[in-house]
């Protein structure tokens, strides 16, 4: 996960995705999910606008919008939002 950040990568979309992947994306806070129709929906070139926390990624070229399939869960954006699980982890109590 670590080396898709360091390219640039800002998040996966994919038509499926192995529960050990996702989860270890969701644990370094790299976005990723689960479209199962994704095929035909996007082309080379197009933009994607990604609202995590609604869980909805938009084609800006056709403004369909594309709904991850499973959801993404309040858990997995609570470790998103702080940056990854071992940050998570090491944040004090509130």
């Amino acid at each position: 996960m670590d080396c898709l950040s360091a390219l640039g990568c800002c998040g996966i979309l994919a038509t499926s995705v192995a529960p050990i992947y996702l989860r270890n994306a969701i644990n370094a806070a790299l976005p990723i999910a689960q479209i199962p129709k994704l095929a035909g929906k996007v082309e080379q070139g197009d933009v994607l606008a990604l609202d995590f926390s609604a869980g909805v990624i938009t084609n800006e070229r056709t403004g369909e919008a594309l709904t991850p399939n499973p959801p993404i869960s309040s858990v997995q954006m609570e470790i998103y939002k702080a940056g990854g699980l071992l940050r998570l982890l090491r944040m004090e109590p509130a």
